[in-house]
């Protein structure tokens, strides 16, 4: 059972990090220049909601069943309750900010995509996509690197 909550574990983070990244990266353009906006930001409310959300619960609960099944690993150790407090934060960003902001430049695109608050908006998208991935890197090296065990 231990080897089939890794593999989940491993792939749903696949999934979170990789997917976080090309999503960064292709809404890059986007975000600095308008040019392919609104597809760009049709894809990344649907990818939140069929690939992000459901992959970060996944990694959370996996990760969270491989610590309580697994004798060495505890609460208490630092890549634990750093990865885990980490996770929990990038969670609360996709589910607090991205879903709400995408929503909101989309609407405002289609009204005016000179709009102020839309230019401001973009460039609050961007540097949070990139907080949030350097979060999700960090606890990649967490996971791999295991200080404190």
């Amino acid at each position: 059972m231990h080897n089939v909550l890794v593999v989940i574990h491993v792939l749903a983070a696949m999934a979170w990090v990789g997917g976080g990244t090309l999503s960064a990266l292709l809404s890059y353009r986007a975000l600095s220049t308008g040019e392919g906006f609104e597809t760009i930001a049709t894809q990344e409310l649907t990818a939140g909601s069929r690939l992000f959300g459901p992959a970060a619960v996944l990694v959370l609960l996996s990760g969270i069943t491989i610590v309580l099944t697994t004798p060495s690993w505890r609460f208490s150790q630092t890549f634990v309750w750093l990865s885990l407090t980490l996770v929990l934060i990038s969670l609360a960003v996709g589910g607090g900010f991205y879903n709400r902001t995408w929503t909101r430049m989309r609407a405002l695109y289609a009204d005016s995509p000179d709009d102020p608050e839309l230019v401001r908006l973009r460039g609050r998208m961007a540097l949070v996509q990139r907080v949030d991935l350097l979060i999700l890197i960090a606890v990649v090296v967490l996971m791999v690197t295991k200080p404190g065990l």
